[in-house]
């Protein structure tokens, strides 16, 4: 139970920070994680077995058998990957920039200028239509990260070019990177 909740709480920091783990990291995770999840299905297997209860239909266990390994290991994904990549950059990460060359999403764009230039309305739009923020970039790089695009205000949006380079500002250690801070370079 409390690895489920260490996890958890992991999970919470990575959607709340943007990290952008190196291969190395990524691999490394992947195994470990892999053994982790096999382990705390193990163990929770033996935890169902152990504690069996008639009001548990055949269908509701078949249920727990086979989505409890999956779940268990995109969470544990995640929060390896991600949080505890991000966390251990953090504390010993060293102040580094990166440069990248960024693009708008032209269906963004085109999106963006119809529906709120229009209107003038420049705001951050993060729940629009449940689709997350609009005024987005992207790069091979930022692919890699979590979450896979970094949102930008729109008035920013609106006076960017269809692409962009950037210098990414932050910190890096062994795991990968943690994005603080871009300057656009216009």
């Amino acid at each position: 139970m409390a690895l489920l909740t260490v996890q958890c709480l992991l999970l919470l920091w990575a959607l709340a920070h943007h990290f952008i783990p190196s291969a190395a990291w990524q691999s490394a995770g992947f195994y470990c994680n892999l053994l982790i999840s096999a382990m705390v299905t193990g163990a929770f297997y033996c935890l169902m077995w152990r504690q069996r209860k008639a009001d548990l239909s055949r269908y509701k266990q078949l249920f727990l058998i086979v989505c409890s390994p999956v779940l268990l290991y995109f969470l544990g994904y995640f929060s390896l990957i991600y949080g505890a990549g991000d966390v251990y950059t953090q504390l010993t990460g060293m102040p580094a920039t990166i440069e990248d060359h960024w693009q708008k999403n032209s269906d963004d764009a085109a999106r963006f200028e119809q529906e709120y230039i229009a209107a003038g309305v420049y705001e951050k739009r993060y729940f629009d239509n449940r689709k997350g923020c609009i005024t987005r970039l992207s790069s091979p790089m930022l692919a890699r990260g979590f979450p896979v695009y970094f949102c930008v205000e729109g008035r920013t949006f609106a006076s960017l070019p269809l692409e962009i380079p950037v210098t990414m500002h932050g910190l890096q250690s062994q795991a990968g990177f943690d994005l603080q801070h871009v300057d656009y370079q216009r």
